[in-house]
């Protein structure tokens, strides 16, 4: 970076000579950069740009999500993506100055699956205790957590709880692993 004097001399056959001289500024190249943070299935990424410039101003940002998505972002330097698929992605942003200088910077975008909420219960019997049993799956990884509630009653932390009702009749049981 930094600005040069260019001089071209130049000499026909017959000894001829000439010259020209010109300045030429030689710019910076910006420095792509941006952060985003490994998600779970079904809830939108952020990202946002932290690229800079030392001439002149990023006039374009261009993101490609990985997913088909496509975007050219002038100004917006923070936004939301959603996927709807497990998956690890190949983020890629390039960025281009005002002069036509550009950087590009690609990250992996890791999508955790989701899990399969299922339970199962054991014949419930007023004043008795019920078993429950936790029959969730996901596609990768290991379900580590639950939170139940029976009847408005929060219960979290085990596969298997027991819980015992304190009226008759029907009673609403949640689970979210």
């Amino acid at each position: 970076p930094g600005i040069y004097n260019i001089t071209l001399n130049t000499e026909t056959n017959f000894g001829c000579t000439n010259s020209v001289t010109h300045t030429l500024e030689v710019y910076n190249n910006p420095v792509a950069d941006f952060t985003t943070a490994n998600i779970c299935q079904a809830f939108p990424a952020s990202f946002d740009d932290n690229s800079t410039s030392l001439s002149g101003n990023i006039s374009n940002r261009n993101w490609d999500l990985g997913d088909g998505t496509v975007l050219n972002l002038g100004s917006g330097v923070t936004f939301t993506h959603p996927y709807t698929t497990e998956n690890t992605y190949a983020i890629q942003l390039i960025v281009t100055t005002q002069y036509g200088c550009d950087d590009t910077l690609v990250k992996p975008l890791v999508i955790h699956p989701m899990p399969l909420v299922n339970f199962a219960f054991d014949t419930a019997c007023f004043g008795y205790p019920t078993s429950f049993f936790d029959l969730s799956t996901v596609s990768a990884g290991a379900v580590t957590g639950w939170n139940w509630n029976f009847n408005g009653t929060p219960v979290s932390g085990n596969a298997t709880p027991q819980f015992t009702f304190s009226i008759p009749g029907l009673n609403g049981v949640t689970l979210v692993a």
